[in-house]
């Protein structure tokens, strides 16, 4: 095992650059490489490139990392209009969590501070869904509470709206059960496959976890209700 500090900028060429100087510090012959694990940022598919116009590294395996895979596979979800109606809640939401009292709040309410998103982390954005799915009817009762505050004064009315319209709400819940319930798995490998403890005797099970629905069918919108146990009102 080498840790290897790569100097200048970490591009492509130098990354391509740092795998040959660990197999010459080994004492390893190219021929003898079979293949490499990384993640799916472009600078990685661009250097898969480079050794790839080597001819020792020609028919070089490249494998994914599983658990980046998962968490952009997550993301996906958000898009294509499917789930139109949560991702409005969403982008409304997040401008009325901008108010750390609207935060304060809403702990004062349910007793924890709303699960804070992050850009960086993998899939974080499920945890948020998660989080206000299962204290989904403390939502309205907030949102009015941080409207009479006068705090989020363009948002906190929009999310009010959203919360008290009987069409809009009854699809967010059903957008939030269908999120959660497909996503729960990927969000799971995302994690489990980090690559702590005994993870090769564990990798098969998790993976199963997300293959098994697609084989046998995508549950409907209703059974994912049901699973997660949501009620309409």
């Amino acid at each position: 095992l080498e840790v290897l500090l790569t100097q200048g900028h970490h591009d492509a060429m130098s990354a391509a650059g740092s795998l040959f100087k660990v197999l010459i510090n080994f004492g390893i012959s190219p021929d003898n490489v079979l293949g490499h694990m990384r993640d799916t940022v472009a600078m990685n598919t661009k250097m898969d490139t480079i050794l790839r116009r080597i001819g020792s590294f020609d028919s070089l395996i490249s494998m994914l990392c599983l658990g980046h895979l998962s968490s952009n596979a997550g993301g996906e979800l958000f898009k294509g209009g499917r789930l139109a109606v949560l991702v409005l809640f969403w982008r409304v939401l997040q401008n009325v969590l901008r108010s750390s009292q609207a935060r304060e709040l809403w702990a004062s309410r349910t007793g924890k501070l709303p699960q804070s998103y992050s850009e960086i982390k993998w899939w974080c954005k499920f945890e948020c869904v998660e989080d206000f799915r299962v204290k989904f009817f403390d939502l309205l009762p907030w949102a009015m509470e941080v409207m009479e505050s006068g705090l989020a004064p363009e948002s906190a009315p929009r999310l009010v709206n959203l919360l008290t319209s009987p069409g809009l709400v009854h699809y967010l819940q059903i957008n939030m059960a269908a999120y959660c319930f497909i996503g729960a798995p990927m969000h799971h490998v995302a994690y489990g496959l980090e690559g702590d403890g005994e993870l090769v005797f564990r990798t098969y099970s998790l993976l199963e976890e997300v293959i098994v629905p697609f084989e046998f069918g995508i549950p409907s919108m209703t059974e994912a209700v049901s699973y997660t146990h949501l009620t309409l009102p």
